[in-house]
């Protein structure tokens, strides 16, 4: 087989693999392998079948794992991809491109309280990840969480006081709960990073017109 691959003849090298599975049908090298090589020609189902005879003689390899997920997506089934990475994040918990991949597929086919719930846990194991952070902002904006992105955002300014989409959202957030004083104080902190923010301006416009503030309003 490996004379066969190093030599680029991959035709050859799938007959001799599976003359080794005559031989030996449950071999895990010989079935991810032939599993891996279909996997790049896009016979996915078959891949499939193989990698999960490899998974049962090797429960725990998180390579073998790793692919069935990420066959399960080329797929289009989700729910299953979904179990496929729970199990592999159940071996390595810290493997943040199966975490990513995990949150992404729990936004679009389960329930939003399991995708953000699952985002609170990686917040809470990476503090300084801004970008997760900003992900869960946004869930929560999704739901209409009002207090909870308030809250987040101002755990991420603390991080980063300059990131304005963070403010953005807060001060949405704070409008939304009608506390326009504050929506207003965070437009302002925007304008001290970016004194020509014109949208920043109008905001506090609108909510100075609202609290009665016309004079400020019109400046």
């Amino acid at each position: 087989y490996q004379t066969f691959v190093n030599t680029n003849d991959m035709d050859s090298a799938q007959v001799v693999l599976r003359m080794g599975m005559e031989h030996h049908p449950q071999d895990p090298f010989l079935n991810s392998t032939l599993g891996f090589l279909l996997k790049k020609q896009g016979q996915y189902e078959t891949s499939l079948e193989l990698y999960q005879t490899a998974i049962a003689a090797d429960p725990e390899n998180v390579d073998y794992i790793r692919q069935e997920a990420e066959i399960y997506e080329q797929l289009g089934d989700g729910n299953a991809a979904i179990d496929s990475y729970e199990r592999l994040l159940a071996i390595t918990p810290d493997d943040q491109d199966a975490k990513d991949r995990y949150t992404t597929l729990l936004r679009q086919f389960r329930d939003p309280e399991e995708y953000i719930k699952s985002l609170e846990e990686d917040v809470a194991n990476n503090p300084e990840d801004e970008a997760k952070r900003m992900e869960l902002i946004y869930a929560y904006s999704d739901q209409g969480l009002n207090e909870k992105i308030v809250t987040q955002a101002d755990e991420l300014l603390a991080l980063n006081p300059s990131q304005t989409e963070a403010m953005l959202q807060k001060a949405t957030a704070l409008e939304n709960l009608n506390k326009l004083s504050d929506a207003i104080a965070t437009y302002k902190a925007m304008l001290d990073v970016n004194d020509s923010n014109v949208d920043a301006m109008l905001s506090i416009a609108d909510n100075s017109c609202l609290l009665g503030q016309f004079t400020t309003a019109r400046t």
